[in-house]
């Protein structure tokens, strides 16, 4: 599961204080075997920004055959591809 950035999301995770957009707070069963991980910084998908969860929630519904993801993990950027 994802949830805003917010200052109480930012202080249970631990992460820097000028964290924006999406943060994975939950990543168990398939999200996990996929790649993500607690306190991952979602930044975009498939090229697209992400400003926050709802925009996240959007751009994973479209039908696609997988997607992009630009992450921010511990302080570094990577990408991470899942298959639909």
């Amino acid at each position: 599961s994802v949830a805003n950035a917010t200052p109480r999301v930012i202080d249970a995770l631990d992460l820097p204080l000028d964290t924006t957009g999406v943060v994975v707070i939950g990543a168990k069963g398939i999200s996990r075997r996929l790649g993500l991980e607690r306190g991952d910084v979602v930044l975009g998908v498939n090229g697209q920004g992400v400003a926050d969860a709802s925009d996240f929630a959007a751009l994973v519904s479209r039908p696609a055959p997988g997607w992009d993801l630009r992450l921010l993990r511990n302080g570094r950027q990577m990408g991470l591809r899942l298959q639909g």
